[in-house]
């Protein structure tokens, strides 16, 4: 899955991926529905695992 962020870090879109292999001589694309500033690919169901939703604000924690 890939998640769409805009410049303030809010998530506004989330697209499933499909599996390609290395045999493929043409890859599709996912592009977005507006403008991106970040793009957050995880595997293919982790947003709605954790209840990740478009509007949700990413920040980052820096370890301690």
């Amino acid at each position: 899955s890939i998640g769409y962020f805009d410049k303030s870090r809010k998530l506004f879109q989330i697209l499933d991926m499909k599996p390609t292999t290395l045999a493929q001589k043409e890859f599709p694309n996912y592009p977005s529905s507006k403008a991106a500033k970040y793009a957050l690919e995880v595997p293919q169901g982790w947003f709605e695992k954790k209840k990740v939703k478009p509007g949700a604000v990413f920040r980052y924690v820096s370890p301690k």
